[in-house]
């Protein structure tokens, strides 16, 4: 006698799909969220690292400026400038004259220039001049090196190891006894970072 044997084909049922779905957009939102916060955490380490950046070279351009300063002083107008000026005065600006200024397209010109910093409106900008001495209404050129600057201060070291908040330092007549400091520590407090200090040893001096 022969048995006949019947093959059942069991298909999932309506409420298996719907944990299927379910479970595959939870595993798909979780993929989603973890992809997009390393997307973000690459973004915000990109951003930091051209921060770095730009405080690396600025700290750089101001540590090559004051070593290459120079015992000469500046005329703007009728206004007698020493070499190296510092006022922690809004807005707190620091000039002087150095050395070492480049000429690729061999003009004839001198190679010192008078350069300046300034902070203004929490952006840190380096001054140029055309002309070492430059008449009055003369204006600078400007570039920013630094933003969301919250705080710059300078102090200056005289020959006698003394810091001081403003240069140059005058005897009681007036006159200039130091025209250029022995050392600047420069102390930069940036948004996010927190504060930085950079000792920089004079050569000129």
């Amino acid at each position: 006698m022969m048995h006949r044997v019947e093959q059942h084909t069991q298909g999932f049922t309506l409420l298996e799909l719907l944990i299927a779905i379910a479970i595959f957009a939870l595993l798909s939102l979780t993929a989603y969220s973890g992809l997009d916060s390393a997307i973000k955490q690459k973004r915000v380490g990109e951003a930091q690292a051209e921060t770095l950046r730009r405080i690396q070279i600025s700290l750089l351009h101001m540590e090559r400026d004051l070593q290459q300063a120079v015992n000469r002083g500046s005329r703007y107008g009728l206004t007698e400038e020493g070499a190296l000026e510092y006022t922690s005065l809004a807005p707190a600006h620091l000039k002087l004259t150095r050395t070492g200024r480049s000429n690729p397209l061999g003009r004839p010109r001198g190679h010192l220039q008078r350069i300046g910093y300034m902070l203004k409106g929490g952006e840190l900008i380096r001054l140029t001049w055309l002309q070492l001495d430059s008449l009055a209404g003369e204006e600078p050129q400007q570039g920013i090196l630094l933003d969301e600057v919250e705080g710059w201060t300078i102090r200056l070291m005289d020959s006698h190891q003394q810091w001081h908040e403003s240069w140059p330092q005058r005897d009681p007549s007036g006159q200039v006894v130091e025209p250029l400091p022995a050392a600047v520590e420069m102390t930069l407090t940036l948004k996010g970072w927190g504060e930085i200090r950079r000792l920089i040893k004079m050569v000129g001096s």
